[in-house]
């Protein structure tokens, strides 16, 4: 996965039914800043930790976590949400 946030102009991750598990890390996305659409749904993801997502600029950004046991979301990214 460490490979993925090398691909700063990136704007599509679909990573759905991939059978991740665990928690997602900043290392991994660090230069997605111009991500649109990020797809986790179907996984088995416990936790977002607070640098996650900190360098994408959130503008008209599609989040799908769906189906995942997600008990803990970063701070940052909650104040980010229009819901």
């Amino acid at each position: 996965p460490c490979v993925i946030g090398q691909f700063e102009f990136l704007q599509t991750l679909d990573l759905a039914d991939n059978k991740l598990q665990g928690e997602l890390k900043g290392l991994h996305f660090e230069k997605l800043k111009y991500l649109k659409w990020f797809d986790i749904s179907g996984n088995t993801i416990t936790k977002i930790q607070n640098d996650t997502f900190s360098n994408i600029l959130f503008t008209n950004v599609f989040f799908d976590f769906s189906y995942n046991p997600i008990v803990e979301l970063p701070s940052n990214f909650v104040s980010q949400l229009s819901l």
